[in-house]
């Protein structure tokens, strides 16, 4: 699964830098940096959590992977 995708599309669209997410989240950029490019897969938790920050479902991030392939 290509989720990091989904994840930086995510976080573009809504104008949220990587510096501003890693502050909004807890998470380091590092971290950050490779979830988006898919060198690490999330927890389940962790995907709570960016779709907390994103406003959206866990669904909506699954959904977005989906479409980018």
């Amino acid at each position: 699964m290509e989720i990091g995708k989904a994840i930086k599309a995510m976080r573009i669209e809504k104008g949220i830098s990587q510096n501003k997410l890693s502050i909004l989240t807890g998470f380091n950029r590092g971290y950050l940096y490779k979830l988006e490019n898919d060198l690490i897969s999330p927890t389940l938790e962790t995907l709570e959590k960016l779709a907390q920050v994103f406003e959206v479902p866990v669904s909506e991030l699954i959904i977005k992977t989906e479409q980018l392939k």
